[in-house]
């Protein structure tokens, strides 16, 4: 299938460079060259439209002139020409002896339109030095596309007051290289379209007719005007103009003076050009206006992401996103638009090289090789991630009113340019550039932009459905913090967690156990036991048993209930940009549930273990001593009262401690944003309603401790007083420490559940408002 390409213009960035004059140039030239055939008296030589300047400049623009000469020549007058003819008008049109291989082809493309379309095998003949490159971009039997740099506009022309079929043409809303888009009234339905004009080609409104997504312009339906050769295709009036006055608009703005408001005034200039109300009292718009330039740029860029993975799930790439393509609504919401040269798996008789192209100034590397004939690349082996990275240059653009990539000088080769372009993309973004950022940006904004333009494809977020959620956490830093915690600083428990799992949850599970055993062996020797034994017989009958038995039974129980999730943890926590379920094993569904009650359920060992060591630890204080009938009961009872008392201390800690490192380390990780499901919200509110029970027997804690102390019947001995008195002073930093995680994990389970998406991913609304994410898992 052969790599052709229908190359569109190239925005100048906010500099001008020496390319960005050629390039005006160039179009201004083949503009009028245009215009003049369309005149009454067409020209026959295109000497007086070359510019006298460099032979490099010279070279570029001819070849574009002849292009256009061609296809009027052939295609709407009888007057055909050969490439060859042009090569004794202008010698230097050949270099190396060979003509160059996208004007041949242009020449094979514009005959194949005619009655009389010529073999390919022609042109292998008649150029047979460059037969292999002209077989791969001839090759496509359904290829239909020109491989023109500037276009000149060539479309279908009418005015305001026109009308055509059912539809008066009000006002011309835009102008394209093949069509013109106007505001028209339909007779028929009474009602007010956008009305796009072109010729009876491509395949765009079978391709939109496929997607109905909020960020993506509908398409009502087409006709056809057979005698004319014409298409109408009406759709949607989105009267808001688009995101390229919006660039114009930031590059004549300082970057400390750009807010949400800048969006809103290019909108409502359009609107007031166009006699449209302007919406004051949207809720939408009011919100935008708060918002720094940096969030509205991440706002307009998440609804996009969404609108993209819509259409990628339906088999449609757009490849052509750029400002110009992007219509803004009145009340500032993005909708994608001109799908000429998408490709969609669902249309009948295409193939990806089908009306290939895009425009050169947003192309990713793949797109720009598989455009170049004489790279191997082939259109049908790009995807989604193309896209993407497209979209990138856009939000950069609209970040700093200027791309991240500064082309240099236009080379006077086709093949040439392709290729520097190529190159450049695949150094990456030069340091210099990152300095057109304006500061402050969203925290992870940087880096994310970084992947999204990786010169390699795997290196991008793998969907447009991952990118909408990053951008989405970039207007959220408590979530972000949740789904990507600072790798630096210190302490950093939430990314230790996820480094050292194992670790994190045993140090949780032992240091709250083992701080209580140590003040409960001295509670227990200076109320009851230092009056039957010593502490080594104490230790040797009672400690050593006891806790030799404990400690391996609770950690070998909390670590076959942790296992599973701690495995799944290390095996994701390094897919921070990719859909994990796409590169790791799928998650088992009982999984996040697990990782939340984690902190129960070992708290609820932890607690059992204590209460059995309460019911051992009398009976071998009874078996120690000579006379076991001189132990009283309520000496028991006490050792036992004890053992839960601070098995109650040591239990809520544990909980609290476990279910903060889950909630914070591991379940972001499990769960990523808009990819959960019913039940895992429930369980999420489950946890809050327990986190706040726990928290309720933490604050009894210190004060059942303090109404138990005249039972003890040792009020006077002073070591014992003293004993207790720490205890109780540690059973209220238990509470201030129940009190902080119980706050944190009520907020965390607040904005994971802001995050988590019912209906198995479908959407998630974050703290903007409207702000909603649309995608699946």
């Amino acid at each position: 299938m052969s790599a052709v390409t229908a190359i569109t213009e190239i925005h100048p960035p906010a500099s001008p460079a020496l390319h960005t004059l050629v390039w005006e140039e160039l179009s201004r030239r083949v503009d009028a060259f245009c215009a003049a055939w369309e005149s009454p008296d067409p020209p026959l030589d295109l000497r007086p439209f070359l510019p006298a300047e460099d032979p490099t400049i010279r070279r570029l623009v001819l070849i574009e002139l002849i292009k256009v000469d061609l296809e009027y020549r052939w295609v709407r007058h009888d007057l055909p020409k050969h490439v060859e003819e042009y090569g004794g008008d202008f010698p230097e049109l050949l270099e190396k002896g060979e003509f160059p291989a996208d004007l041949i082809y242009e020449e094979f493309h514009l005959r194949s339109q005619t009655p009389a379309p010529p073999p390919a095998q022609e042109y292998y003949h008649r150029f047979p030095g460059q037969e292999a490159l002209l077989r791969k971009l001839i090759g496509g039997e359904t290829n239909q596309t020109i491989s023109t740099l500037a276009s000149g506009r060539r479309d279908p022309r009418f005015e305001p007051g026109e009308q055509i079929d059912d539809f008066d043409l009000l006002l011309k809303l835009g102008q394209g290289a093949f069509a013109g888009v106007y505001l028209a009234r339909q007779r028929s339905m009474q009602r007010i379209v956008a009305l796009k004009i072109s010729q009876d080609k491509g395949t765009e409104s079978q391709t939109l007719a496929q997607l109905d997504h909020p960020h993506i312009v509908r398409v009502y339906d087409q006709r056809l005007i057979p005698e004319r050769k014409l298409r109408l295709m009406y759709m949607q009036h989105i009267p808001g103009g688009t995101l390229q006055q919006v660039v114009e608009r930031v590059r004549s703005i300082p970057p400390h003076e750009r807010t949400g408001r800048l969006l809103l005034e290019c909108v409502d200039a359009q609107l007031r050009d166009r006699g449209e109300d302007i919406p004051h009292e949207s809720g939408l718009r009011q919100r935008l206006a708060r918002m720094s330039w940096p969030q509205a740029v991440c706002w307009i860029g998440s609804r996009l992401a969404q609108a993209l993975d819509y259409a990628h799930q339906r088999g449609v790439l757009h490849r052509d996103i750029k400002p110009a393509n992007v219509l803004v609504a009145a009340d500032g919401s993005p909708r994608l638009a001109d799908f000429n040269v998408s490709f969609s798996s669902k249309v009948a008789g295409i193939t990806p090289a089908t009306f290939f192209g895009g425009s050169l100034a947003y192309m990713s590397p793949e797109q720009l090789e598989a455009t170049n004939p004489q790279s191997a690349r082939q259109p049908e082996e790009l995807d989604g991630r193309s896209d993407i990275y497209s979209l990138a240059i856009m939000l950069w653009e609209l970040l700093a009113g200027q791309r991240p990539f500064a082309e240099q000088a236009l080379s006077g080769n086709w093949q040439e340019l392709l290729s520097q372009l190529t190159e450049m993309r695949q150094r990456g973004i030069p340091p210099e550039q990152w300095r057109q950022l304006p500061a402050p940006l969203p925290a992870g904004l940087a880096e994310l932009l970084s992947q999204c333009l990786a010169p390699a494809a795997d290196q991008r977020p793998a969907t447009a459905a991952t990118l909408a959620r990053e951008l989405e956490l970039c207007l959220q830093p408590a979530a972000r913090q949740l789904f990507h915690p600072r790798t630096t600083g210190w302490p950093n428990f939430a990314q230790w967690g996820r480094s050292y799992p194992l670790l994190l949850v045993v140090l949780a599970g032992l240091i709250p156990n083992v701080l209580l055993s140590v003040l409960n062996i001295i509670f227990n020797l200076g109320t009851v036991a230092s009056n039957y034994l010593s502490f080594a017989e104490f230790a040797r009958t009672i400690i050593y048993p006891v806790n030799g038995l404990a400690y391996p039974w609770g950690i070998g129980l909390g670590l076959w209930l942790v296992w599973p999730v701690i495995t799944a943890v290390s095996q994701r926590r390094q897919v921070a940009f990719r859909p994990v379920d796409a590169l790791t094993p799928p998650l088992a569904p009982f999984l996040p549930a697990r990782c939340l009650n984690l902190g129960l359920w070992i708290a609820l060992i932890v607690f059992a273990l204590w209460c059995v060591s309460g019911v051992a630890i009398p009976i071998l204080l009874s078996r120690a001593v000579e006379a076991p009938q001189v132990v009283p009961w309520s000496s028991r009872g006490l050792l036992f009262g004890s053992q839960l008392l601070f098995g109650a201390m040591s239990a809520t800690q544990v909980y609290f401690l476990l279910t903060w490192l889950c909630l914070r380390s591991f379940y972001p990780v499990l769960v990523p944003p808009g990819g959960g499901t019913l039940s895992d919200q429930e369980h999420l509110l489950a946890t809050e309603r327990v986190a706040s029970r726990m928290f309720f027997v933490t604050l009894a804690t210190p004060f059942l401790a303090l109404a138990c102390l005249p039972l003890t019947g040792t009020p006077t001995d002073q070591h014992f007083t003293g004993v207790f008195v720490v205890i109780t002073v540690f059973g209220f930093v238990s509470l201030a420490l129940s009190y902080f995680f119980q706050r944190t994990l009520q907020q965390d389970i607040q904005v994971l559940l802001q995050t988590q998406a019912p209906g198995g991913g479908s959407s998630w609304s974050v703290g903007l408002g409207d702000s909603f994410f649309t995608g699946s898992r």
